[in-house]
């Protein structure tokens, strides 16, 4: 925990959203100082809340988004029925939404998860729940990697989804990472493109997440502070004041 806080603070990271088993997250907001954005998250192993004991942490704690929803370990895609109660209470409560798309790790059916699928991971999965929640705020972590088309036919049909390129940006290849950033860019989503790090036990992952970015040449100083920056405070609605005290940061 003081290795990545730390590192935020060395790379002037002003605000992150942490996500995990809620008391966990609660315990890095406390120590965080104001710098932590609470997810309740789905991962491998866990068990979301119950959907109404979600409201509840949503109004009386600093849980302000749903995920990151590992649904894909779990043999189950956005659209499935069964969860359905959970995207409906983020809608009504206007909290975003961070979902896990593209890949898991290498014989992942074979260990952790034997409901995985890749193809859970294609964000055309998603597309049924979209039509049934149009004021729901998403974004796809990990950008869909390596669905690029499916990625870029939600995108255009769908305004309020987001992707952010977290793990992509320092696991992949480098060029890998970078053509499929490019394309994404190229096709005229640059302002929807958020940072991520998906740093979870690698507090060094923040500074090679960063690299992944800044080493992008075919992307303008302004273009990497919409990814840095300014496309996450317009999806996050962060009020104004927040945003003229990082200015320039």
């Amino acid at each position: 925990m003081h290795a990545t806080l730390d590192a935020m603070r060395k790379h002037d990271v002003v605000l992150a959203v942490t996500s995990g088993p809620v008391p966990d997250v609660l315990r890095w907001a406390s120590v965080a100082q104001g710098t932590i954005i609470g997810g309740a998250g789905l991962g491998p192993m866990d068990s979301l809340p119950e959907a109404e004991s979600l409201r509840r942490l949503v109004k009386d704690e600093p849980i302000a988004v749903l995920g990151e929803l590992g649904l894909q370990y779990h043999g189950l895609s956005a659209s499935d029925p069964k969860i359905a109660d959970y995207f409906a209470l983020a809608e009504e409560l206007d909290i975003p939404v961070a979902l896990h798309s593209g890949l898991g790790g290498s014989g992942t059916t074979y260990t952790c998860c034997p409901k995985f699928r890749a193809s859970l991971g294609s964000p055309a999965t998603i597309e049924d729940m979209l039509a049934r929640h149009p004021k729901l705020r998403i974004y796809l972590m990990h950008a869909g990697y390596p669905y690029l088309a499916e990625t870029k036919a939600i995108l255009s049909s769908y305004p309020q989804v987001y992707v952010d390129v977290a793990g992509i940006n320092w696991t992949l290849p480098r060029a890998e990472f970078h053509a499929y950033l490019k394309a994404l860019v190229d096709a005229g989503f640059g302002k929807r493109i958020m940072f991520g790090s998906d740093q979870m036990v690698w507090p060094d992952a923040i500074a090679l997440a960063i690299e992944g970015i800044d080493g992008a040449d075919f992307l303008s100083p302004e273009q990497k502070r919409d990814i840095f920056y300014n496309n996450a405070a317009t999806f996050l609605r962060l009020d104004q004041a927040a945003i003229d005290k990082n200015h320039g940061r």
